[in-house]
């Protein structure tokens, strides 16, 4: 025969978020935003110049072939 104790488990109500915490939440959030326009700003800036490039040659291509040849 084996023991069986069943243990009693105390549910509390959860606390309601302090002030604090929720200025905590804030600070996180505007952490995130910042860190991702700070990746997008080094994408920008790494591919700038091609992507640059690359409208440069096809607006050149689009103006062989245009009466207008003004970009």
């Amino acid at each position: 025969m084996s023991d069986m104790h069943v243990t009693h488990v105390e549910h509390r109500k959860p606390k309601p978020r302090a002030r604090s915490e929720r200025g905590a939440s804030a600070v996180e959030y505007a952490l995130l935003i910042a860190g991702i326009a700070a990746v997008l700003v080094l994408a920008i800036l790494a591919l700038g110049d091609g992507v640059r490039d690359l409208f440069q040659e096809t607006c050149v291509e689009v103006g062989k072939t245009s009466i207008s040849s003004s970009c």
